[in-house]
């Protein structure tokens, strides 16, 4: 489930995502080649398919919050509810933030914090459904990935597609340093998403909001330092 790619940590993609290059071209491609052999008309449906997944795998550049302490957007999506809650990974009293990434949000997904990757788990329930972490194998559904901060905060991220067919992507990994707001991996269409924060934390945001990943502030740490 997990990818590793170090080119993929610190690139920039030129307006659409590398994920669906191939799949676009081959359709670009299918349908250059119906539009001169069958007409245009006959090549339209590909066409058609070819601008829906040029508009799913978009990937427009994020202006990054210059605030130190933010916690930003991981997926473009809605705030589902905010718990306090007894973190499954780390093991501490909590505050989540759940979000639903719509069916057409951008895959991307972006750090919510500058830090080091302290460690990751195949993650296969919500917590709300009595969590399998640790225990779960490389079969799971989705993942969780624990960041933390040069101040010593600790964050975590936890990834849950809707359908066992779709698998999240990241590329970095345990012991790696991330950006904050940095683009590391790609989110399955309708997943829920589940950001972790301190309970010092600050939440910017409430039930019903609309957020974009990188762009808007979540939280605003209080240093545990």
């Amino acid at each position: 489930m997990f990818t590793r790619n170090a080119d993929m940590i610190s690139y920039r993609y030129p307006i659409i995502a590398k994920e669906g290059w191939n799949i676009i071209t081959i359709l670009i491609l299918l349908a250059v080649v119906i539009s001169f052999s069958l007409g245009v008309y006959m090549a339209l449906p590909i066409w058609l398919v070819a601008m829906f997944f040029i508009f799913i795998y978009r990937d427009p550049a994020r202006k990054i919050p210059p605030i130190p302490l933010a916690i930003v957007g991981i997926v473009d999506g809605k705030v589902l509810k905010i718990d306090t809650v007894k973190d499954p990974y780390i093991d501490r009293e909590a505050i989540s933030v759940t979000f639903e990434k719509t069916w057409f949000s951008i895959i991307s997904m972006r750090s919510p914090m500058e830090g080091k990757v302290m460690e990751q788990w195949f993650a296969t329930n919500h917590p709300s459904k009595n969590h399998e972490t640790k225990q779960a194998t490389p079969f799971s559904k989705g993942f969780a990935q624990w960041i933390q901060s040069d101040e010593g905060d600790d964050v975590v991220i936890a990834v849950y597609p809707s359908y066992k067919f779709q698998r999240p992507k990241c590329y970095v990994h345990s012991g790696e340093r991330i950006g904050q707001g940095q683009r590391c991996g790609i989110i399955p269409f309708h997943s829920q998403v589940e950001l972790i924060v301190p309970t010092n934390a600050i939440v910017n945001v409430k039930p019903g909001d609309t957020v974009l990943a990188g762009t808007d502030t979540i939280a605003t740490l209080r240093s545990a330092r």
